[in-house]
């Protein structure tokens, strides 16, 4: 009985300890651990997504990036500020997808007042 569990990959578990932390008034880091199990098969890589309410779902719709499986973050940026935004993640082996990591959520700022004509920081873009 044994051999035959062992026998087929099977889709991991969730990402864990999903994470998201507003950096500044456009940008949102999400973070997170790898998966309890593999599956069986190595992780191939991790997908992104983001919504607007908690229940989002892990679809072509939020879908935001993918990123490789020695990854474990990513900044969403180009966020309009003072939003909550809603991230989820989860990771991918040769068997399959696993279920989508429970969403954080994170606020972005406000922007700064700046004086009008205030030049951007070199590098800035």
């Amino acid at each position: 009985a044994r051999q035959s569990q062992r026998s087929a990959p099977e889709a991991p578990s969730q990402p864990q300890l999903n994470t998201a932390t507003a950096l500044n008034a456009n940008t949102v880091r999400e973070t997170w651990t790898a998966p309890a199990s593999t599956g069986g098969s190595p992780i191939l890589d991790y997908r992104v997504y983001r919504g607007s309410t908690s229940a989002m779902p892990c679809d072509g719709t939020t879908l935001v990036s993918t990123v490789s499986a020695s990854t474990f973050t990513f900044d969403h940026t180009g966020l309009s500020q003072a939003t909550t935004y809603y991230v989820r993640v989860l990771a991918e082996n040769g068997a399959g997808a696993s279920p989508c990591a429970p969403p954080a959520s994170a606020t972005t700022g406000s922007a700064p007042t700046q004086p009008q004509g205030a030049s951007a920081s070199p590098g800035a873009t």
